[in-house]
């Protein structure tokens, strides 16, 4: 026989106050969520609030920890700088390459480039344009040597070469 039964923690809600969107009460569309003025997410576990609300840190607010947090990020950076110079890594400054702190002749290049690029594809496109012209006359010359072809086999079976219809068309 099993020991007394532990009951099981009840899942809780987040239950934290959430604001009406002007947006929606204004399209006229208010749905249950937005009309309630309270979180329906599940709390995550151990915690009273959901993922959302959890309340995260704001970050210090007294002069003292603002001054702690500089300091830590000051010494973080020293260290960071100290691997790069062990490892015999060059140390980041000044602007980044490329983009509106290109030089003179890095612009040149890529101006340079773009045109041959445009030039290539307007020659693509003139070659495109000859090749559907070549396709059609050559669909043309089909249906052409086509309409020989049946016309042969119809004088060969003994009708008349030409239709009536044809005959008059010409």
């Amino acid at each position: 026989m099993r020991g007394p039964m532990k009951e099981k923690p009840q899942r809780r809600r987040c239950d934290a106050r959430t604001r009406r969107t002007a947006r929606t009460i204004r399209a006229g569309r208010l749905s249950k969520r937005s009309r309630s003025d309270r979180c329906r997410n599940w709390a995550l576990p151990g915690c009273a609030r959901c993922r959302l609300h959890g309340g995260l840190s704001t970050g210090p607010r007294t002069p003292d920890g603002k001054a702690r947090t500089v300091a830590a990020l000051k010494d973080g950076r020293g260290r960071w700088l100290a691997k790069l110079k062990s490892e015999g890594k060059p140390i980041p400054c000044g602007r980044k390459k490329g983009g509106q702190n290109r030089s003179i002749e890095e612009r040149e290049q890529a101006a340079y480039e773009k045109r041959c690029a445009d030039d290539w594809r307007d020659g693509l496109h003139q070659t495109r344009t000859g090749r559907k012209a070549r396709r059609a006359e050559r669909r043309q010359e089909r249906r052409v040597a086509a309409d020989l072809m049946s016309r042969r086999e119809r004088f060969h079976s003994g009708l008349p070469f030409w239709t009536d219809e044809e005959w008059e068309a010409l």
